[in-house]
């Protein structure tokens, strides 16, 4: 579950869709959401899964942004978000932690 505030509350669920207390439904995912995080600006919505993928969410209308973000080597069990929302932490069961920057220009 990612909270922001008390009507910024997302979820992730064992059939790959993410869903929003408003009713909003995100899919993309192909599994199990397994980490999600939303940034502190309330801008963007991360989510991993067991098949290794971060997805990165336009938090304000729900588009996909970025759905190529995998480079973990198995599931994502973890993610954070820096203080000003322009990177994300993943970490996974691989024991990798991942830095990205959201205008994906790069991965450390």
């Amino acid at each position: 579950m990612a909270v922001l505030n008390e009507t910024e509350i997302w979820f992730g669920c064992t059939n790959g869709k993410i869903h929003h207390i408003n009713g909003a439904e995100l899919n993309h995912h192909t599994t199990e959401v397994t980490a999600i995080a939303v940034s502190p600006d309330g801008a963007y919505l991360a989510s991993g899964d067991t098949n290794r993928y971060v997805l990165l969410w336009n938090a304000k209308d729900n588009t996909l942004l970025f759905d190529n973000w995998v480079y973990h080597t198995s599931r994502v069990t973890c993610m954070d978000w820096s203080p000003d929302s322009s990177r994300l932490l993943s970490g996974g069961i691989d024991c990798t932690l991942i830095i990205w920057d959201v205008d994906g220009s790069s991965r450390k």
